[in-house]
């Protein structure tokens, strides 16, 4: 899982020893490839019923653009969600930003403000993506990524 009911949960996880070595493999790679996914009601996340109902009020009054890596960011590409955040098992966020190259891939109209954010967090320092996300990109503030 992504995203456990309690941290409790997510330190016996993660101090699993396989569990242990995958994660430090990711913190060690100096290239990472991810997305942002949609923090919408059509996210994998939100239909694999990871949150609670708290979560995803929370996730709304906080104006969550996206996630990366099961971390959800707002439209500066801060975590919109602390409390959840420590429940969730992946790399930090701070770790990809340590990346020689943090690749983002992602396109279309229901993610450009969660690219942005990721973009403002300085998350990723390279981005594949379409002409059309590029010009909305630009038009909602590309000269402050």
């Amino acid at each position: 899982p992504a995203v456990v009911d309690h941290i409790v949960v997510k330190q016996a996880i993660i101090a699993d020893r396989h569990v242990k070595r995958i994660l430090e493999l990711g913190k060690q790679a100096n290239i990472a490839i991810f997305t942002v996914g949609d923090p919408g009601e059509q996210s994998t996340l939100m239909h694999a019923g990871y949150f609670l109902e708290s979560d995803i009020e929370i996730l709304r009054a906080n104006k969550t653009v996206g996630d990366i890596c099961s971390r959800f960011i707002d439209i500066n590409g801060h975590i919109s969600h602390e409390t959840l955040n420590d429940r969730t098992i992946g790399i930090e966020l701070s770790h990809l930003d340590e990346k020689e190259y943090g690749i983002l891939i992602a396109g279309g109209n229901t993610k450009v403000e969660g690219i942005y954010g990721a973009l403002r967090g300085r998350h990723a320092n390279v981005l594949i993506t379409d002409q059309y996300t590029a010009r909305a990109l630009l038009d909602i503030g590309g000269d402050q990524i």
